[in-house]
């Protein structure tokens, strides 16, 4: 985006596990793209390897990240909710890529007993990430409109986030590149210069909030799932199927699953708006969004004999992105203002194949007309 400018609004350590830290608001002077977080520190494991990472580790370092404020003459909204592994997965499907993040082989050596020195960024989307360039520009938070600077909080995780102790492991964090310290977090902001013709915008708060998540460990055939808040516009809806860790203090999945949900009905009450295969559009949904599977890579790797099953590269597992505004017009989003009061609900059914502990984590993008 034209006009974007990065500005540091500081760091701060995160010395307690499980703890919620609101190091500083955010000012309100300018509009915003959103958020980026880097998060840096060390984990020592010792005694014995962990059971395998965690879903999405080392961006689950982070258990939940949230933005409030008070839209003036509107009351308060929560702008953001969600955890670090879902603002990663939320991002990478987005954008196309994924941000920069250095696992130092602590993924690939499945926590074995070292010391890893890990860096993660995280960015947080306070717009209609990957629309059409006048979406992206009618939905910036519009942080003048807020009567005071908004609140930011951060929960990092248990000391299990990245993944859980087996056989007497232990995890040790403290900062980056020392056996001494506390994890870091240093915060950035995105701000964008709008030019002359910002004043005669209308404008639209888009909010990233979870819902659920919900329990699938039943059998069903279309069967009720759960149900989603309405009101305003819903833009997008992100799913992650998977099944949460057994063990942990903190609710992150051990592995995403392509298998439990079949089938997905997303209804207005009892009739359907969309039926899709939900492995159908775990595969093509991000890829309609630009994200890289490495297709082309695995022809040219491997000769064609080789070629016998598998994953491909770039997937992620358990991901379905039911996307209203692909082409990125707001006119297109699922209008669900005075659902409730016509007896109008907004419902997630499926064909599943229960597994025990899985669970269905559902993200909405929602935008709300503010003049």
């Amino acid at each position: 985006m034209k006009g974007r400018v990065i500005q540091y609004l500081g760091g701060f350590d995160m010395a307690t596990a499980s703890q919620d830290y609101e190091p500083f608001t955010i000012p309100n002077d300018y509009a915003m793209e959103g958020l980026i977080l880097e998060v840096r520190f060390r984990d020592v494991v010792a005694v014995a390897s962990t059971a395998a990472p965690n879903f999405g580790s080392p961006a689950t370092f982070l258990e939940r990240i949230t933005i409030e404020g008070s839209l003036a003459g509107m009351g308060n909204r929560t702008v953001y909710n969600l955890s670090g592994r879902q603002t990663w997965q939320l991002g990478r499907l987005l954008s196309g890529i994924g941000t920069p993040v250095n696992p130092d082989d602590f993924i690939v050596d499945a926590g074995a007993v070292a010391t890893y020195d890990i860096e993660q960024w995280l960015f947080v989307p306070f717009n209609a990430m990957g629309a059409s360039p006048l979406a992206q520009m009618l939905t910036l938070l519009p942080g003048p409109r807020f009567s005071q600077p908004l609140t930011f909080r951060v929960r990092r995780g248990s000391g299990e986030a990245l993944a859980e102790d087996a056989g007497g492991s232990t995890q040790t964090f403290t900062a980056f590149g020392v056996g001494t310290g506390s994890p870091r977090c240093e915060v950035h902001r995105v701000l964008v210069k709008e030019g002359p013709g910002k004043g005669a915008r209308t404008r639209f708060l888009c909010t990233h909030t979870a819902q659920g998540p919900f329990t699938t460990t039943a059998n069903l055939t279309n069967g009720r799932i759960g149900e989603l808040t309405t009101g305003g516009l819903i833009g997008r809806i992100f799913l992650q199927e998977g099944v949460v860790a057994s063990a942990g203090g903190q609710p992150e999945l051990s592995t995403g699953r392509n298998d439990i949900l079949t089938r997905l009905y997303l209804m207005q009450s009892e009739s359907f708006i969309r039926n899709m295969q939900f492995r159908t559009g775990h595969m093509l949904s991000p890829w309609f969004k630009g994200v890289d599977y490495g297709a082309a890579d695995l022809l040219t790797a491997q000769a064609p004999q080789a070629q016998t099953g598998g994953f491909l590269r770039g997937e992620r597992q358990g991901e379905l992105l039911i996307d209203f505004i692909p082409d990125g017009n707001l006119d297109d989003a699922l209008l669900t203002e005075g659902w409730l009061e016509r007896g109008d609900h907004l419902f997630l059914n499926g064909d599943i194949t229960g597994v025990a502990s899985s669970q269905l984590e559902t993200v909405i993008e929602r935008y709300e007309h503010i003049g």
